[in-house]
């Protein structure tokens, strides 16, 4: 059928133009479908744009098109001609070694793409499995068998596989489980709100993601201003948001172990690359490339040379991303925020960013809440336990607010009320026994038995890398004896002492230095002392050597060595520990050059024109820490620092007061050093090993009878705590009972719409 073409003057005004379409509306929509959708409109069609164009669209035929564009007819034979064109070009790809199937929930598609994109075969068949085929299992009977049928492969989660086994016990022949990857630790907060009695659930700003701060907020009656106040440090302690490390790793390694597939390497990795999920139960793309990985050497598929981050698109970014607060952030050493991103509403390429501040994302949150209890009964799959009773019932609202979530009521207290008892001193020290005394709080990061920690220091810092290593942590060494040593002589000569044989660090200055020396920035220029015995000693490390250095070829190539380790050991650590020792020491009047003994002590000569006594003050302290930050983070943007301060008293004082006096000033200026750097930078932290040892709870107990050396029963307090906080051991400490189920609920979550369990608690 043929159309008229519309008459169309030379020149005509905009208006003029708007008019003529409406005159000849019927023959530019006409055109539209031929041109767009290559078939002519339907009467619903032709009626529809027809009026359209004639009222609101005002004759404006960018309008009508864009619309056209956007319905429903075009998006269907959009979305037909694209599947049309995608199954050409599977078809022109060569057959898989092995036919796959996955029915699996909304992980499975990345993990199909993944799959497909490391053999460059075929893809595999993907069917997304859905609540209603884990609870009327015999709706997805047909395809599964169809799957037995017609491949080689049927992948499935431990969930489903668990349902269609009793189902179908011949799918055991070709079964192979993967594991679902659930974490809440990085989000614990994030939970679901639904329908009393129904699998539906509240629509919020983040789709069926919600806040269980807000949501009881707002059961409390509280404002939107006050809910704000709620995501603090307080109230996430309280409702142990900081406790959900130990619970999810071991949900996710049982996860694992259903499937025969160990994730303790894999969860060693993700960590490495900071938060490794877009929200609890969507992990991001390299999470399930590496699972992808993994099945293919279950499955002997020869995998190419390919990384599927580099090609495949993460669709599971398109939905909800749950931010880590900042708060928890810091404990697990990585950048957070209180940004909320929404769905994508459209095609990815085309789809705008929707994000929420904290603000906006209570206030979508409410209005969701109050629309929905209009007319149902809405409830928190996050049960309204003994911790959240705390919070939101008994008044502990960070001293800010008392509420009752059954008399919603609302009002203020003083700033202190509701503190956590580690705050106030009667609780924390006074009725608190010595041995459990704990000022440590939250640990800033985590140290697994595999990661890389190095020492060093003053003397005290040899008491965390011999108890790092006789509890089997990875406590690194770049500069390691000759096996021909003993291990008695090996240790005479500072070898695994701390990480390198750099002996004592005893000052900021020197851990300074020793970076710039390692690094060819800073050359000394005392380079050689002659010990009383005619042996030669390294100005640096004069004791590391207890027989000194026959001439200076041997002590140059040793101390070349050295500082190769050094350099090893910066670049590849993943903690740093430094105990900072002593503001007072020796340097030379030449450079600056500072030295860890006094010149003549070990070896070397005191001559008072070449060398200075120094006492470094706060600033030139600060100024040396952060120098030395600094250039660590160009060589190692990994590297983790705790800092510490020796309780261990100065042995002696070159100024002209007493020794006790001294040894205040110089603790206080580390102390203050210490806290200062781990405020500044997100990175850094600070271990109380010096308030245990020194504090008077303790009545000097942790002291041998010198008062100045810490005996056994101090350093085991220290490195108790240490441990329970840094370095639990992984998979050897306890998870709690509540927050592992919480955990393991996530694994029977079959997608982010939908839950399995029948009746919210």
């Amino acid at each position: 059928m043929f159309f008229k073409k519309p008459p169309l003057p030379e020149s005509l005004p905009p208006q003029g133009f708007a008019d003529l379409v409406k005159q000849h509306a019927p023959d530019f929509v006409q055109a539209a479908y031929l041109a767009i959708l290559n078939r002519e409109a339907d009467a619903g069609g032709l009626q529809h744009y027809v009026e359209y164009l004639r009222g609101e669209g005002s004759g404006d035929v960018g309008k009508a098109l864009r619309r056209l564009i956007a319905s429903d007819e075009f998006l269907g034979v959009f979305e037909e001609r694209s599947q049309f064109h995608t199954r050409a070009i599977t078809d022109s790809l060569p057959p898989p070694q092995k036919r796959i199937a996955i029915f699996t929930n909304c992980q499975g598609n990345n993990l199909g793409r993944c799959i497909q994109a490391l053999t460059g075969t075929q893809p595999p068949s993907f069917k997304f499995v859905t609540a209603e085929d884990i609870l009327h299992p015999e709706r997805g009977l047909p395809g599964v068998q169809a799957a037995l049928a017609e491949t080689d492969v049927v992948l499935m989660q431990p969930l489903y596989a668990d349902v269609m086994l009793k189902q179908l016990p011949a799918l055991a022949g070709k079964l192979v489980m993967f594991p679902s990857v659930s974490f809440p630790a990085f989000q614990p907060d994030q939970c679901y709100v639904r329908i009393r009695g129904t699998l539906n659930e509240v629509s919020g700003p983040l789709g069926p993601y919600h806040s269980s701060i807000a949501y009881y907020a707002w059961r409390a009656g509280m404002s939107r201003r006050q809910t704000a106040d709620l995501f603090c440090d307080a109230v996430y302690r309280e409702l142990r948001f900081y406790d959900y490390w130990d619970s999810a790793t071991q949900a996710l390694f049982d996860e694992g172990e259903r499937c025969g597939m160990s994730l303790q390497g894999l969860l060693k990795q993700w960590r490495a690359r900071g938060c490794f999920m877009h929200s609890p139960n969507h992990p991001k793309l390299f999470v399930v490339a590496d699972i992808a990985r993994e099945l293919m050497r279950k499955l002997d598929i020869e995998a190419l040379p390919i990384d599927p981050l580099e090609v495949v698109w993460d669709n599971l970014a398109d939905t909800s991303i749950w931010p880590v607060y900042p708060e928890i952030a810091r404990r697990i050493g990585i950048e957070g925020n209180l940004i909320f991103k929404g769905n994508n509403p459209g095609l990815p390429s085309k789809s705008p960013i929707v994000s929420f501040d904290l603000e906006a994302f209570i206030a979508r949150s409410f209005e969701s809440f109050e629309h929905y209890s209009q007319s149902h009964e809405i409830v928190c799959t996050r049960a309204f336990t003994a911790r959240y009773q705390r919070v939101f019932d008994s008044g502990r609202l960070a001293g800010t607010t008392t509420v009752s979530v059954k008399s919603a009521t609302v009002a203020r207290v003083h700033p202190y009320a509701g503190l956590p008892a580690r705050q106030f001193w009667k609780q924390a020290m006074q009725l608190t026994a010595t041995g459990e005394v704990d000022p440590v709080g939250e640990a800033a990061f985590r140290i697994e038995p595999a990661t890389r920690v190095a020492t060093a220091g003053s003397c005290f810092a040899q008491h965390i890398s011999q108890r790092l290593q006789r509890h089997g942590f990875n406590h690194l060494q770049t500069e390691t004896a000759a096996e021909s040593l003993t291990a008695a002589e090996a240790q005479r000569r500072h070898y695994g002492v701390y990480s390198a044989r750099y002996g004592n660090l005893y000052t900021a200055r020197q851990l300074l230095q020793l970076f710039q020396r390692a690094y060819g920035d800073f050359a000394p220029v005392e380079s050689v002392w002659l010990r009383p015995d005619g042996r030669l000693a390294d100005p640096f490390r004069p004791e590391i050597e207890p027989d000194g250095f026959s001439d200076v070829t041997a002590l140059e190539a040793s101390r070349a060595q050295h500082l190769a380790a050094v350099r090893e050991m910066f670049e590849t650590v993943d903690v740093f520990v430094f105990t900072l020792g002593l503001t007072e020491a020796w340097r030379s009047r030449a450079d600056g050059a500072v030295f860890p003994l006094a010149p003549g002590v070990a070896a070397g000569v005191m001559d008072v024109s070449r060398y200075e006594w120094v006492n470094f003050g706060f600033a030139e302290v600060m100024a040396d820490l952060d120098a030395f930050i600094a250039l660590l983070a160009q060589k190692n943007t990994k590297a983790h620092v705790l800092f510490t301060v020796s309780p261990v008293p100065l042995a002696a004082t070159y100024d002209h007061r007493h020794v006790l006096a001294a040894t205040t000033y110089s603790k206080s200026v580390l102390r203050v050093a210490a806290e200062e750097m781990a405020r500044r930078h997100a990175h850094c932290a600070y271990f109380p090993s010096y308030e245990i040892i020194t504090g008077h709870f303790n009545r000097g107990a942790y002291y041998d009878s010198d008062l100045r050396s810490v005996n056994s029963a101090g350093v085991d307090h220290v490195m108790r705590l240490f441990f329970a906080h840094y370095a639990p051991g992984g998979r050897s400490s306890v998870p709690d009972a509540e927050l592992l189920e919480e955990a393991r609920d996530n694994y029977r979550i079959v997608c982010e719409e939908e839950l399995l369990a029948g009746g919210a608690r």
